[in-house]
This record gives C-alpha cells, structure tokens and sequence, in this order.
C-alpha cells in the first residue's frame, strides 16, 4: 500500500454502553461516518489534522452499522474514531 494517495473503507457493527453516545472523526485528508448507511459526518476534502468532526446524531441503544470512508492525499495519514456521550438519560 503506497504512504500517499490511497482511501480505505472500514465497516462493521458497535453497540454503546447505553442511550445518548455519538461517534466522531478526526483525520488528515478527507473522511465519512456513515452510521446505519446514513453520513452523518461528511468531510471529504484534502485537509490537516485539527479538530473531531462529531455526528449530531445519537446512537440507538444496542447494535449499528457503522462505516468509515478514509481517504489520504499527502502527507501523513491519520484516522481516528471518537465516543462521546452526548446527554444523560434522565431517571
């Protein structure tokens, strides 16, 4: 696999610890969230690593589909898949 121009795609299934966690990217160069086939984080254009691009969509309790579109121009590569709990269920 070349260290520039490439793009990768990874898929599969996560399950929260409980209501309310979003999932979020940050990345060099351009990547998607698809959550349950829907893109809730599109930032597919050449840039650098900075902030997380959260999904303002929360995650359902139990098992989604999730998949992560990745691609690098130059530079260094670099992906990352974050968790954050959004809210609080009330009790």
């Amino acid at each position: 696999m070349p260290v520039d121009r490439f793009a990768v795609q990874w898929s599969g299934f996560v399950t929260p610890p409980g209501a309310g966690w979003t999932l979020g990217l940050r990345h060099d160069d351009g990547a998607r969230l698809l959550l349950n086939n829907a893109v809730t984080v599109d930032s597919w254009s050449g840039q650098a690593a900075g902030d997380v691009h959260w999904s303002t969509t929360a995650l359902p309790v139990g098992s989604t589909r999730i998949r992560v579109d990745y691609f690098e121009y130059v530079a260094p590569a670099s992906v990352q898949l974050y968790a954050c709990l959004l809210y609080t269920s009330p009790s």
